[in-house]
C-alpha cells in the first residue's frame, strides 16, 4: 500500500485478523491474496504521514495531524533516513525530551513554526540541533530546503508535535 510506518502494517494486520475471525464465524472463505488485492490502492487520508511533493529531489512528507507526541513518534518512525523536521505551534503540554531524545539521530535540523517556540528551542539546544524559528510558511519551505540541502537529506518531514491551528486558514 501507500501507507508508511510499521503501525499501518500493524493496522492492516488487525483488519485481516477481523476478516479471518468473521470467516471462521461465518464459514466464508479467506484468501490472503484477495485481500492484499484490496487494500493495495487504499490511499491514506490527507495530512496524516503522506509523501507530497517533491522539489530538487527532496521529499516531502506531510503529517499535519500529527499534534501529540505518540503521533509524532509514529511519524518519525516512518522515515528511515535522517531528515529536516518542521515542528511546532501551540504547546500542548506534553514531555517532548523523550521523543527528540529517542529519535535524536534522525532529526538533522529542526524549523520551529507557530506562536511557540518552547518547549522546542531548549530540547533542540541541549541536543545541538540546529533549528530555526518562524512563522512565515513560505519561511518555513525555505529555510527547510536549505537544511536539507547543507546535510545533502532527501527528505523533510512536516509533523507539527503540537495544535497548529493559527497557522492554517483552512485545515489543508
Amino acid at each position: 500500500t501507500q501507507f508508511m510506518g510499521k503501525h499501518n502494517s500493524e493496522n492492516f494486520a488487525a483488519v485481516y485478523s477481523l476478516v479471518d475471525c468473521m470467516a471462521n464465524k461465518y464459514h466464508f472463505e479467506r484468501n490472503i491474496d484477495i485481500f492484499y488485492r484490496s487494500i493495495k490502492d487504499i490511499e491514506p487520508l490527507g495530512n496524516r504521514c503522506r509523501k507530497s511533493l517533491v522539489i530538487n529531489g527532496i521529499q516531502f512528507i506531510d503529517d499535519l495531524h500529527s499534534t501529540w507526541t505518540h503521533a509524532q513518534s509514529a511519524a518519525l518512525s516512518c522515515v528511515d533516513e535522517e531528515l529536516i523536521l518542521i515542528c511546532g505551534g501551540e504547546d500542548a503540554g506534553e514531555d517532548y525530551s523523550v521523543m527528540i531524545e529517542k529519535y535524536r539521530h534522525k532529526v538533522k535540523a529542526a524549523v520551529i513554526i507557530g506562536k511557540e517556540s518552547l518547549p522546542f528551542s531548549p530540547l533542540f539546544d541541549t541536543l545541538k540541533i540546529p533549528y530555526t524559528h518562524t512563522n512565515d510558511m513560505r519561511s518555513w519551505l525555505l529555510q527547510a530546503i536549505l537544511y536539507a540541502k547543507e546535510n545533502n537529506l532527501k527528505t523533510i518531514l512536516y509533523s507539527p508535535w503540537a495544535k497548529s491551528y493559527d497557522l492554517f486558514k483552512n485545515r489543508e
